[in-house]
C-alpha cells in the first residue's frame, strides 16, 4: 500500500479524547480538551503583536514561530466556513465598538533564564515527557490575549491554535467567538503518520510540507519508513555504496545534510522523526550492494522469498551508522512479514542453522536480541511492529514500543498483556 504524504481526515484524531463539540463555522482543529466561547465579535489590530513575557533569551525557533503566526493571521485570508463566508458579520464588524486586540502575550508558567527551544523539548525526548499543553485566553473587552505554557512546545501548540480562532473578512481579521478560554493538552503523547520513501519516493521539500502539515495538525511523531525491498534511498556513512546501487537513481537519494536539515526542521515544529530500518525482511535493495548479506538473494519468484537480511554484525554496524543521523529517542527496526519460506529454502542459512543447532524461531530472536542491545546501547527506544509480539516468541526489552495496526477498537490480547508498550 502506498503512503502519501497529505493527512487525510481519517488520520486526524482530535488532541484530546473529552473533546467539546463546537459549532459550524470554528476552524479549530484538532479540538482542544477544554473550550470556552461567547459571542463577542474582536478584531486584529493593524499594529498586532505577538511577545513573549519573561526572563532570558528566546529560542530561534520560538522567534521564527512568533514571526510566522504574526505574518499567518494576515496573510492566510480564511474565511467563515458557511455560505456567503465573511459576508454575514459584515454588519457587525462596521460597529465601532468592536474591542480591538493589539497583543498577544506569551508567557511561561516558570522563569528561567535558560530556555529550551521547540527542538530541545521535542527530539530526543520520550514522547510522555513532553509537556504540549497550554492555556490561551483572547478577551471580549480588552487590548491583550495571554498564551501562558509549560514550555516552549506548549507555546508553539497554542500559537498554532491560535491561528484558528481569526477568520478575514475583506482587510479585517477577526475572530466572533469572544470571550475564548481554550486549556489543551494531547489525549495521546504519540500522533503521528508514516511516509514511506522506498516505494516512492519524495524530495526534501515534500517531506518538508508534510512536515508543515503535521504541525498544522498538532501530530507529533514522522514515522519515516525510508528503506524497504523496493529502494534504498537511504545515504548511510558507514555504508555510502547501499544508496548508490539500491535507490531508484542518483536523484533520489537522501544525502546526510538532507536528513540533518529535515530533522531540524521537523523538531523545530514539534515532530519527532522515527526512522525505521526494516529488518530483517523487506531488505532486498541491499542485495544491490551486499548480496552475500541477504538470503535468496537471486531466489524467484520474489513473492515466494522476499530476500531477508541474515547477517548481525552488518545490521548493528548499519543500525548504529544511521542512529547517529536521527537524534531521536525512537529508533524502529520493524520485524514485521519475516519470510520464512526465503530461510527454508536458502542453503547458506540452513547450514548455519545446522551448526548453531538452532531452530528458525531462535536464530531470529538472537538476531533481534543482538541488533536491540546496539540500540539500547545508544540510550534509544527499540521500535517493532505487532508480528514480533503476535507470532514470533521474541524476548523484547521491557520499553520496547510495539507498532499495533488495529482494524477494529479490539487491541489484540498478546499485544496488551506484553511488557512492551503499544503505539497504535
Amino acid at each position: 500500500m502506498i503512503r502519501l504524504p497529505f493527512l487525510p481526515t481519517s488520520l486526524v484524531l482530535p488532541l484530546a479524547s473529552n473533546s467539546t463539540i463546537v459549532s459550524p463555522g470554528l476552524g479549530l482543529w484538532p479540538i482542544p480538551s477544554s473550550l470556552s466561547t461567547g459571542s463577542g465579535y474582536v478584531k486584529l489590530s493593524q499594529s498586532f503583536a505577538i511577545v513573549f513575557v519573561g526572563e532570558g533569551h528566546v529560542p530561534q525557533d520560538l522567534d521564527d514561530a512568533i514571526r510566522s503566526t504574526t505574518s499567518l493571521v494576515w496573510k492566510d485570508q480564511f474565511e467563515r466556513l458557511l455560505v456567503g463566508r465573511g459576508s454575514v458579520d459584515a454588519k457587525a464588524l462596521r460597529n465601532s465598538s468592536i474591542s480591538t486586540l493589539n497583543v498577544l502575550e506569551l508567557r511561561l508558567t516558570s522563569s528561567s533564564n535558560n530556555l529550551k527551544s521547540i527542538y530541545e523539548e521535542t527530539v530526543g525526548v520520550e514522547a510522555s515527557e513532553r509537556d504540549e499543553s497550554y492555556r490561551l485566553e483572547v478577551p471580549s473587552d480588552a487590548s491583550t490575549a495571554t498564551l501562558t505554557a509549560n514550555s516552549t512546545l506548549g507555546l508553539f501548540r497554542g500559537l498554532t491554535t491560535f491561528t484558528q480562532l481569526f477568520y478575514s473578512s475583506g482587510k479585517t481579521v477577526y475572530t466572533f467567538k469572544a470571550p475564548i478560554v481554550i486549556n489543551d493538552k494531547p489525549a495521546f503523547p504519540h500522533r503521528g503518520i508514516l511516509l514511506d520513501t522506498a516505494r516512492n519516493f519524495f524530495t526534501k521539500d515534500e517531506i518538508i510540507s508534510t512536515i508543515d502539515a503535521m504541525a498544522w495538525s498538532k501530530l507529533n511523531v514522522l514515522h519515516w519508513h525510508v528503506v524497504d525491498s523496493q529502494s534504498f534511498p537511504l545515504q548511510v556513512p558507514a555504508f555510502p555504496e547501499l544508496a548508490e546501487k539500491g535507490a531508484y537513481d542518483s536523484k533520489s537519494i537522501y544525502k546526510v545534510e538532507d536528513i540533518k536539515q529535515i530533522v531540524e526542521y521537523a523538531g523545530s515544529h514539534g515532530v519527532d522523526v522515527m526512522v525505521e530500518i526494516d529488518t530483517p525482511g523487506h531488505t532486498t535493495a541491499i542485495a544491490e550492494s551486499h548480496p552475500e548479506h541477504i538470503a535468496c538473494a537471486n531466489a524467484v519468484p520474489w513473492v515466494k522469498y522476499a530476500h531477508d537480511l541474515q547477517t548481525i554484525k552488518f545490521t548493528a554496524e548499519l543500525f548504529s551508522s544511521v542512529m547517529e543521523m536521527f537524534p531521536s529517542k525512537y529508533f524502529s527496526s520493524g520485524g514485521d512479514e519475516v519470510n520464512f519460506n526465503c530461510y527454508a529454502h536458502d542453503a547458506q542459512s540452513q547450514a548455519e542453522l545446522k551448526l548453531s543447532k538452532q531452530t528458525l524461531e531462535k536464530a531470529l530472536s538472537s538476531y533481534v536480541e543482538q541488533t536491540h542491545s546496539v540500540i539500547t546501547r545508544t540510550g534509544k527506544t527499540p521500535v517493532v511492529w505487532e508480528e514480533m509480539v503476535l507470532r514470533h516468541k521474541i524476548n523484547l526489552v521491557n520499553d520496547t514500543v510495539t507498532l499495533s495496526v488495529l482494524v477494529s477498537h479490539h487491541l489484540p490480547r498478546p499485544i496488551a498483556q506484553a511488557p512492551s508498550r503499544i503505539a497504535p
